[in-house]
């Protein structure tokens, strides 16, 4: 709220317009996922987009926050095209590629796996590191979970899961991974099901639960694709929150081991 203050005495000061656009997307990012102010960033947004002289960068930068917004909200029609709007017009730049990958990430909540999975087969070679890493991740959940009868509904409940906790419904997304474990435990998405609820914890700062959780990750899943992720957050953990230095360093160990 305090960070919300000073960005609109910023931008009374200095005004609203393409000058200021970089400033007006930071407070949308800020209203959405963290102040519950979604509507109010739809609407400066959907504002700031249109300014006269604003930089075709920039404007690209408003239109991923912007469906970034609808996106949260369940718009997903509307962040599909403005998703699509920068995909098109950058298509070899960075902001081009992250475009995409949004574009095939909202195919993944959307439960069009094939489809986001060829997106992101694509994104795979992207100029930008980031963006190639979290494409792989992505296409790696999918590709090692998608069924051959191509129902996949566990990797549908956890991709709903995945949408939830995106959109800061953190109760019913470990609810319905709570689900999906009681149901399905002997199936491969379940490591993943285990990791997304310690992220969950992670956000509402019950550093205990997530460090049980990681803990069962690494020790029941040790040759899964998630074992090292593990292992590294809860030494992060260890050593960054839950003040134990010792073992902090006994996880870093095993991990380079």
């Amino acid at each position: 709220s305090k960070l919300e203050r000073d960005y609109a005495t910023t931008l009374n000061e200095l005004g609203r317009n393409a000058t200021t656009a970089p400033l007006i997307r930071g407070l949308a990012h800020l209203e959405t996922f963290y102040l519950d102010k979604a509507d109010t960033s739809i609407v400066i947004l959907e504002e700031a987009i249109t300014y006269q002289g604003l930089r075709a960068i920039t404007q690209a930068e408003c239109k991923l926050e912007l469906g970034d917004a609808y996106l949260f909200t369940g718009n997903v029609w509307d962040s599909d095209l403005l998703y699509a709007q920068v995909d098109k017009s950058f298509k070899n730049d960075p902001i081009g590629q992250e475009a995409k990958f949004r574009r095939a990430r909202l195919d993944y909540f959307r439960g069009n796996f094939s489809w986001s999975q060829a997106q992101l087969d694509v994104l795979k070679s992207a100029t930008s590191q980031l963006i190639a890493n979290d494409a792989l991740s992505l296409s790696l959940l999918i590709q090692d979970n998608i069924d051959t009868d191509s129902t996949s509904y566990e990797l549908l409940l956890y991709s709903a899961a995945d949408l939830l906790s995106y959109r800061n419904k953190n109760y019913e997304a470990l609810h319905l991974l709570d689900s999906l474990q009681s149901k399905w435990p002997a199936h491969s998405i379940i490591p993943h099901a285990i990791y997304k609820k310690a992220m969950i914890y992670d956000i509402k700062r019950n550093y205990t639960a997530e460090d049980t959780l990681l803990q069962e990750v690494a020790e029941n899943y040790p040759d899964g694709v998630l074992a090292d992720d593990a292992l590294y957050k809860r030494g992060l953990l260890n050593e960054e929150r839950l003040n134990n230095k010792e073992k902090a360093k006994e996880l870093y160990e095993s991990l380079l081991t």
